[in-house]
């Protein structure tokens, strides 16, 4: 169709579709679509958008008809002996293909064509047939068959179209029964015989990709709040009805594809910028396609096992072969480092930077969730420890990007899965060798130390430079580290006194009492001390050091109240209410740069090890000064300085009861000065004596304040006879001392992995089927102008802002409610972690 009038005359049959009703199935009109269009281009270009919804409001029998006809035309040219030949053309097939796809996402975006889609589609239907029996007497029997639906022989159909010959697969694999051949389209997972392909092969692999994909984003059009009790006929029939060989075939075709590429190819700089590259595309399509059929779950059977309800989930928990997680950790941290690779180069732009990265995320999460051995087979080996750095690259490259926030928060998720294996805990004690090779901006400078200190100087890095973006993920960060502390060792003086330094800003009242669940943190953080304390005390001298240079923040936290709470946050605001009434007019914008300090986070970026050259020794001694980014009612910066209270007594520590934590001795006259609660932070949580009350009295200090009262004055006392001036005796004397029958018994170890529940099972659904959107935003806009119903779209006019808006959508940023506060059972072994999820306003 490269001519202007070939172009114009299918534009005009175009036309014809909506503007002339009930036209004859038996018109010569229809062949135009399949015979005209010479590309993928013409067909997305001359078939727009508000043509195909006037079609389907205003003449819905033409709509049936030509869907109806190309589906025929398709099922004849594959049936066709003589396929490939002019009558029969790989031309033909290719633009029956790209009809549906521009076809399809109009119907599902439509709810008044849920009923005709019912009916079209998933309606068993019957086929007569006449047959002559040639006795002494003519007689005609009429025999009636049923056959499946047409949803159902299309589905297989596609399925088929990517395992045959001469279109998909080389021609010399066809046979003399059959053209359609299930087998691994690369060697890897289940084939170790190479069948050859070609530029033309894979192109059609990508299109028949892309009709399948149209095919089941029926989940795209379904809001999210009703998301989880409503079923996909599409993904349905594909991961319950199709045969055991086929999901085999299909399965390892997909994932041997994504696993296999190498996006560097021969290694020469500046490649990509010679040569197209096509096979991305090929791998994102797969990559997607997969995602989709293993994160299917049937709405009634989500309490099965996997292999109940979903083919592709069971044969992928089966995956055994040590070599085959070998060759799907290499690929997977081969795409997962490319952006790595890209960013830390000489020669700027001479690495090819690929997009698929974060669904090859998405599928390394689903093999960890499906795939026992898989997992086992990282922390069996260092390649977890690999993960970990990539996991902790991602997070901090887009910390800041709110149309990355899906990404980060599928890190944290991660992360937290991991830390709930021991194995795990127990590689993080490994030397951290290679840091010097990581891009600058994730590098710390001089650092020496263990991937136990870099993740918890990142997960620092990451609470203390987002000015609170990232506050719904403290939780999952805090967890991963409380689920190791149990099996760490050799803590840096860094890694150590950052530990702390969270602590102290958590356990500020400006931030305890900003939301409801912020307690939790402190609860956690409290919880990984008494693990260390308890089970490594002997092997982490630096932490147990930094907790008895900080005696303050235990000790104001074990006397804490709501009264003492809130007089202090009312005291710091009156005081920052006189210094602004002494500036004068002309410092004007002064007293805006301090009133805008309520968004400046917990340490700037400037201050961060993770980007700049700072000095080890400034670490030492950093300021227990506690601030906060929680917003007072007036939206003004509240920095609170830890009041002198006279702490316990020796005798009083040394009568504290095992596991019971201290009660504040002036709580009683505290509250003879009744203050009126108010809300601290932005969320206009205001909190009570009660709520207080629930949770400070089972706040695991007991542990901590007898370590205080006992090693304190031991070590003020070493310090006078000896007249100490370093660190040094004082660590010594630390690695040798011994706690036992001093500290009540250890507590049991709990670890809170995450778990998936309907509201995170939404979120990823909406991830991926964002990420869907987006790449195929990209390249022909298959889903473009549909009204999608499970994530926002925001439209942009600005030409690149596409991505952005659908990534705060996705994310988390816009019209998502976080809810962290819901109460957690303080006895279960597995906690819940809360998720956002995304859906359309009503």
């Amino acid at each position: 169709m490269g001519a202007t009038e070939s172009k114009l005359a299918f534009r005009k049959g175009v036309f014809r579709l909506f503007e002339e009703r009930n036209i004859r199935a038996t018109d010569e009109y229809w062949s135009q679509f399949w015979l005209l269009p010479e590309s993928a281009e013409d067909v997305f270009s001359l078939v727009g958008a508000q043509d195909i919804r006037r079609v389907r409001d205003h003449a819905k029998e033409n709509l049936e008809t030509l869907i109806y006809k190309v589906i025929d035309r398709l099922f004849r040219i594959i049936e066709a002996p003589d396929f490939p030949s002019p009558q029969n053309s790989v031309l033909q097939l290719l633009n029956c293909i790209r009809i549906l796809t521009r076809l399809i996402p109009f119907i599902f975006e439509s709810e008044e064509m849920s009923d005709w889609e019912e009916k079209f589609f998933w309606t068993p239907q019957t086929r007569r047939d006449l047959q002559t029996h040639n006795t002494s007497d003519i007689e005609t029997i009429e025999t009636i068959e049923a056959i499946p639906p047409l949803g159902e022989r299309l589905l297989s159909t596609i399925i088929d179209l990517l395992f045959l010959a001469g279109f998909t697969l080389p021609a010399n694999l066809a046979t003399e029964n059959s053209r359609i051949i299930y087998v691994n389209w690369e060697t890897g997972v289940g084939s170790t015989l190479p069948i050859g392909s070609s530029k033309e092969n894979d192109s059609n692999k990508t299109e028949t990709l892309r009709l399948l994909l149209a095919f089941i984003s029926k989940s795209m059009y379904m809001p999210g709040a009703t998301y989880m009790g409503k079923e996909n006929k599409w993904i349905k029939y594909l991961v319950l009805k199709t045969e055991r060989k086929v999901v085999l075939a299909l399965l390892c075709s997909l994932l041997n594809t994504a696993v296999k590429y190498n996006p560097a190819g021969w290694g020469v700089p500046y490649n990509h910028v010679v040569f197209a590259d096509s096979r991305e595309l090929l791998v994102t399509m797969c990559l997607q396609v997969l995602l989709v059929l293993l994160d299917y779950r049937a709405p009634s059977n989500r309490h099965l096992p996997s292999h109940v309800d979903n083919a592709f989930r069971y044969y992928t928990s089966k995956l055994h072969r040590s070599q085959d997680f070998q060759f799907l950790m290499d690929g997977i941290y081969r795409i997962l480092n490319n952006p790595m690779q890209a960013s830390n180069t000489y020669l700027p732009g001479s690495t090819k930077q690929i997009q698929c990265h974060q669904e090859m995320m998405m599928l390394c999460w689903k093999f960890l969730e499906i795939n026992k051995r898989f997992r086992n087979y990282l922390l069996d080996t260092d390649r977890v420890l690999d993960l970990l750095i990539v996991l902790l690259y991602y997070a901090i490259e887009n910390k800041q990007e709110p149309a990355q926030l899906g990404l980060v928060r599928m890190c944290a998720f991660i992360l937290q899965t991991l830390s709930g294996d021991r194995d795990f805990g127990v590689k993080l004690n490994k030397v951290f060798e290679n840091h010097g090779s990581l891009p600058g901006n994730v590098r710390i400078h001089a650092f020496h130390g263990t991937y136990a200190d870099y993740m918890i100087s990142s997960i620092y890095a990451l609470i203390a430079t987002t000015r609170g973006t990232l506050h719904s993920l403290y939780p999952a960060y805090i967890l991963t580290i409380t689920n190791v502390s149990p099996y760490l060792k050799n803590l840096s003086v860094v890694s150590s006194t950052r530990l702390v330094h969270l602590f102290s800003q958590f356990t500020s009242p400006v931030f305890l009492l900003a939301e409801e669940g912020n307690h939790r943190l402190v609860e956690y953080m409290l919880e990984a001390f008494n693990n260390i304390i308890q089970y490594q005390f002997s092997d982490n001298p630096h932490l147990i050091y930094a907790i008895l240079r900080s005696p303050k923040c235990f000790e104001n936290l074990s006397e804490f109240s709501l009264a003492k709470g809130l007089t202090e946050i009312k005291a710091a605001k009156e005081k920052r209410k006189k210094q602004v009434r002494i500036v004068t007019t002309a410092e004007q914008p002064e007293v805006k740069n301090s009133q805008d300090e309520s968004s400046r986070p917990l340490m700037s970026d400037n201050e961060s090890n993770l980007s700049t050259q700072k000095d080890e020794d400034h670490e030492k001694t950093e300021s227990a000064q506690i601030t906060s980014n929680a917003d007072d009612s007036e939206d003004s910066q509240i920095e609170i300085v830890a009041q002198d209270s006279a702490p316990l007594s020796e005798k009083a520590r040394g009568k504290l009861p095992e596991g019971v934590t201290v009660a504040s001795r002036r709580r009683s006259n505290e509250n003879n000065n009744v203050i009126t609660p108010f809300a601290v932070g932005k969320s206009g949580f205001v909190p009570t004596e009660d709520w207080v009350s629930s949770w400070h009295s089972h706040l695991p200090l007991g542990t901590i304040l007898i370590l205080l009262g006992e090693l304190i004055p031991k070590i003020e006392a070493i310090c006078v006879s000896q007249s100490i001036n370093s660190d040094q005796p004082v660590l010594e004397f630390l690695r040798k001392i011994t706690m036992v029958g001093i500290l009540p018994p250890p507590q049991s170890i709990l670890i809170r992995k995450f778990q998936w529940s309907e509201a995170s099972v939404v979120w990823f659904s909406s991830l991926l089927w964002g990420q869907i959107y987006l790449a195929a935003s990209n390249y022909l806009g298959v889903f473009n102008g549909t009204q999608v119903k499970l994530f926002f779209v925001k439209p942009s006019v600005r030409e690149g802002r596409l991505k952005n808006a659908l990534g705060n959508a996705v994310g988390g940023v816009q019209g998502v409610i976080d809810r962290l506060s819901t109460p957690n059972t303080p006895n279960t072994t597995n906690t819940t972690t809360n998720t956002t999820t995304t859906t359309p306003s009503s």
